[in-house]
């Protein structure tokens, strides 16, 4: 099974995902990481997005990387316990929702998450927010605060705070437009001309 991250705002090309059942051809995902230090504000931005874009009727995926791990976010239910007992992955489904625990050997990219996301045809979004994998070469949002962003980072795109970015060196990354907290609504409406796209699946 191959695919391919979207990782520009220009991206228009299709995935081909195969495997031995069936053939998907789907429309690559806009994928965007929201990044920053702890206490920066990432999580109420990317929460902000998500449900100003919702309310639009968008379809979102967000995804959050804990790389010091988690914990399943229902502790005690039926699916923790199951999985708790070994189940390599513990589901639980509803007619309104689905949740999944799944055992890894591994810490997943980006990239293979956003796969994950764009084969499963009944949620297509429309676009992946992400919140952190920083080293991914995903378009990203940096959230300001007082601390110097490793000059490492690439790809910045926007920024989120009081004041202009500083990311240790000259460059592109300091001209992008600066949105404010109390002005999130326009970084939504930015992210809406310049990401995203209507879905297009086939299946063949």
């Amino acid at each position: 099974m191959t695919g391919e991250l979207s990782v520009a705002p220009s991206c228009n090309q299709t995935n081909d995902l195969n495997n031995s059942h069936d053939k998907a051809t789907v429309a690559a995902t806009p994928v965007v990481a929201v990044i920053g230090f702890s206490n920066s504000g990432t999580p109420r931005v990317v929460a902000a997005l998500v449900e100003s874009l919702t309310a639009r009727g968008l379809k979102i995926t967000a995804i959050k990387h804990y790389p010091h791990g988690h914990e399943p976010t229902q502790t005690n239910s039926d699916s923790d316990r199951l999985y708790g007992a070994g189940a390599v992955v513990a589901i639980t489904s509803s007619p309104d929702q689905r949740t999944a625990i799944e055992r890894v050997v591994q810490d997943s990219s980006l990239a293979s998450l956003a796969t994950l996301v764009q084969i499963r045809v009944e949620t297509q979004p429309n676009l992946i927010i992400s919140e952190r994998f920083k080293s991914s070469p995903v378009p990203k949002i940096l959230v300001i605060n007082d601390r110097k962003m490793d000059e490492s980072v690439t790809n910045i795109v926007a920024t989120v705070g009081r004041d202009r970015a500083t990311v240790g060196r000259d460059g592109p990354n300091l001209r992008v437009t600066n949105y404010s907290f109390n002005d999130l609504e326009s970084l939504e409406e930015w992210l809406q001309k310049v990401f995203i796209q209507k879905p297009v699946v086939a299946i063949t």
